[in-house]
């Protein structure tokens, strides 16, 4: 929606990164691979394409990425500094931050050294999560119950990270949850919160719901956390979202970010809300003027995303959608080959469903079974 909103403001997309079959690709006026966690790379491509303005994506290194280059370019637009918008997106200096403030967040240690993690792993409760600090969708995560899972855990997140730090946390058992917002002067706009739910991979988000189930006793508590946040960041206007999971009632701040969500979660919000998230984020992010949000926004549909993911590695065959299930699809991608072959099925996605219900438990009903609704098949 990103691309699509840029071009319907008249701009001509480039778009980069090093996947060329992301389906995001084909909607640009132009597309050159490149890595963007290099972001010195970038920024040569960039100033070779001379570019007007950048827009970030739905991811940490991403973002971060299009910031340097806005810095160095000195390109348009409302965005926080870099060094600011490293706390929101590195794990590490994020609960350094939000501890600083007193707010509620899992207990955690950081790490630049597997003999000092794996040190401390002998004197931690159990269980505990082990994250790279610098990475989003679950990868490099793993839970660990014991000394030796936690072992191995510390050493596959030093293996993915590409900055070598990693966080051993305090793990809080039960459902995660996400909690959009919009910024504007410092202070909770606008706000959304929902339900997420998992696949095989159980630190990645797969299929997610709105509205959450806690919205009505979390809000408040949560907006007047990240109002503290914002003000005592002085942000730029703009997205912050955060996830969160329920301890004795209370809200814990697991991760934030300040970009958009993935998996077309602007079409959702834009869907459910009636109004154009996505051209409201390119014209924040290119400087063009913006709605400042007087009025709020209200809610009036069910809705959820699933993400399509292959049960295992293995040959794709095709997707079954049941009629159940579809009969409430509004928006669907695809971007799979028959016969394309499933290397990493714990992270690759193959498909986006959109979907609405008159009420809420409808929706969670059909989420509860959603993977049996719709799925890869596999030859």
């Amino acid at each position: 929606m990103l691309i699509q909103a840029a071009k319907r403001l008249g701009y001509y997309v480039i778009t980069s990164g090093n996947n060329p079959g992301l389906i995001g690709h084909q909607y640009a006026d132009e597309y050159c691979p490149a890595d963007f966690s290099d972001k010195e790379a970038m920024l040569r491509l960039a100033e070779s394409k001379k570019i007007d303005a950048i827009c970030g994506n739905a991811n940490d290194i991403g973002l971060l990425t299009s910031i340097y280059i806005a810095e160095k370019m000195n390109l348009p637009g409302v965005r926080d500094q870099y060094v600011v918008s490293r706390i929101f997106h590195e794990k590490d200096l994020f609960k350094q931050f939000i501890g600083k403030l007193g707010l509620p967040t899992p207990q955690s240690r950081t790490f630049d050294s597997a003999n000092e993690a794996n040190n401390y792993l002998k004197e931690v409760d159990y269980p505990v999560m082990v994250k790279p600090v610098d990475l989003s969708a679950g990868r490099g995560c793993r839970e660990a119950h014991d000394y030796d899972e936690g072992v191995s855990a510390v050493n596959y997140a030093f293996q993915a990270s590409k900055v070598k730090r990693i966080v051993i946390e305090e793990y809080l058992p039960g459902r995660q949850y996400d909690f959009h917002t919009l910024i504007i002067d410092e202070k909770v706009r606008f706000y959304s919160a929902s339900n997420e739910y998992s696949f095989k991979n159980p630190y990645q988000v797969s299929c997610l719901t709105i509205p959450g189930d806690h919205s009505s006793t979390v809000s408040d508590i949560l907006i007047d956390e990240i109002n503290k946040m914002a003000s005592e960041l002085h942000i730029a206007d703009g997205p912050l979202w955060v996830q969160y999971r329920i301890k004795t009632g209370v809200p814990y701040i697991i991760e934030s970010a300040r970009r958009c969500g993935g998996n077309n979660m602007l079409d959702i919000l834009s869907r459910g809300y009636s109004f154009d998230f996505a051209e409201w984020y390119v014209r924040i992010e290119t400087g063009l003027e913006y709605d400042k949000l007087i009025n709020p926004l209200q809610h009036n549909k069910c809705q959820g995303y699933l993400s399509l993911m292959a049960p295992r590695n293995g040959c794709i065959s095709g997707i079954q959608v049941s009629d159940e299930l579809r009969e409430h699809i509004y928006n669907e991608y695809y971007w799979y080959q028959d016969g394309e072959e499933v290397d990493d099925y714990l992270y690759s996605r193959y498909g986006i469903l959109l979907f609405e219900y008159d009420d809420e438990e409808q929706l969670a009903n059909a989420a509860n079974q959603i993977n049996e609704l719709a799925y890869i098949k596999m030859k």
